[in-house]
């Protein structure tokens, strides 16, 4: 399916996913939800391949999520320590998004693949201690293994990707 017809049946299928994660996740997957979007779009704008476009704005909105975390986290006078660990987990994210968007490579998605597992590993091991902040850990588990499985895609069709010589 390609085109038009593609867009619209996506646009419905995410509007569905959407009702049902507020539903059952609360206004928690509204940021996430909006940053991913601004990525998607920006990205499509910008004329990045459309296989690079799932994983990168997947994994750029969640760095745009963090970055706002932060801005948030400064607002309500959170502590240092967790201003440096958010911190650097968004220069990290936003440093592999950069670099898959600039060099449009195998290597950038491998790094990113590698970067979201271990991500994923540390909020597993998270989820044992929080009761409250499940739903959260939750969307993060979620949008990384989304931008894993793009990468991976992408990498298994990289004859689609690879920029032209």
């Amino acid at each position: 399916m390609s085109g038009k017809p593609f867009q619209i049946v996506a646009a419905v299928v995410s509007a569905v996913i959407g009702l049902v994660a507020v539903r059952y996740l609360g206004l928690n997957i509204l940021i996430p939800a909006l940053s991913v979007a601004a990525c998607w779009w920006a990205f499509t704008r910008f004329g990045l391949h459309r296989r690079l476009v799932l994983p990168l704005a997947f994994a750029g909105g969640h760095g745009l999520w963090f970055f706002v975390g932060m801005i948030m986290t400064l607002a309500i006078g959170g502590s240092a320590g967790t201003l440096v660990e958010v911190g650097i987990e968004t220069l990290i994210v936003g440093t592999i998004v950069v670099w898959g968007c600039i060099s449009r490579s195998r290597p950038a998605l491998w790094v990113l693949i590698a970067y979201e597992v271990v991500s994923i590993v540390f909020n597993a091991i998270a989820w044992t201690g929080v009761d409250d902040l499940r739903p959260v850990l939750a969307v993060h588990i979620v949008l990384r293994i989304v931008a894993i499985v793009g990468a991976a895609l992408a990498l298994a069709r990289w004859s689609e990707v690879a920029p032209a010589r």
